[in-house]
């Protein structure tokens, strides 16, 4: 009850949210019992839901035992999602649809596999390799032998496989999931041409770390979360 109490007063002022307490499939080692919590709100309210978990403080969310998932909806279909963390500043770290998925369809809802996912999935992999490659070739010795690539493996072709993936999306999602993926094509075209502060294949491994983040990682992060939710939950109807 004082779990629930808590995030009711911290979140009455967004519309039409709905709080559903849960039996965690995998709870963490350090909670009493299996109960989580996903709170609901419609994709309009999504900013406010954000918002409002951000401002939660970090005595109360210590008081939370158990997973809290923040999920947008679109009528009983999950279309983004988020984690409330318990410590530290980062208050709140997207989920991949793995991740998401025991929690959300034990609250009933639906967290389907559209026709995007496995494409934007691959080349979101295939753009953190790219990363990672520019990273190692930079650090390996001008007199070493030059690395023989993958000539599938190209920006190209990755711009326009992303390209393809959010023609299968419908409108809304569809413009956003392409600039969602036009941040991390532009990302990674820069890492080709010059080093970079931050990398895309960086800002994956500091996803582990969240006091590692910074804005732009942080950037990146939405993105790689936006794809991986939200495009592939809302195929196109055609």
């Amino acid at each position: 009850k004082r779990q629930l109490a808590i995030l009711t007063d911290r979140l009455e002022g967004v519309a039409d949210l709905v709080v559903h307490r849960v039996r965690d499939p995998s709870p963490p080692s350090w909670v009493i019992d299996a109960t989580a919590w996903v709170v609901t709100a419609p994709a309009a309210r999504w900013d406010d839901l954000w918002q409002a978990l951000a401002d939660i403080p970090a005595d109360s969310r210590k008081q939370l035992a158990g997973r809290v998932v923040a999920t947008a909806c679109e009528g009983q279909t999950a279309l983004w999602t988020a984690r409330l963390t318990s410590f530290g500043d980062q208050t709140l770290l997207p989920l991949t649809p793995d991740s998401a998925r025991p929690l959300v369809e034990a609250a009933g809802l639906i967290l389907p596999a559209g026709p995007a996912e496995a494409s934007m999935s691959q080349v979101i992999d295939d753009l953190v390799q790219l990363s990672w490659q520019a990273t190692r070739d930079r650090a390996r010795p001008h007199d070493w032998p030059v690395v023989e690539r993958d000539p599938t493996l190209s920006l190209e072709l990755l711009r326009s496989a992303a390209e393809v993936a959010c023609t299968q999306l419908r409108e809304p999602h569809a413009q956003a999931a392409g600039a969602a993926s036009a941040v991390l094509l532009n990302q990674v075209e820069r890492e080709l041409a010059a080093p970079q502060t931050t990398t895309l294949a960086g800002a994956v491994f500091d996803a582990l770390d969240p006091s590692a983040q910074d804005d732009a990682t942080a950037e990146l992060l939405m993105s790689i979360a936006y794809l991986g939710l939200s495009g592939a939950a809302v195929p196109s109807e055609s």
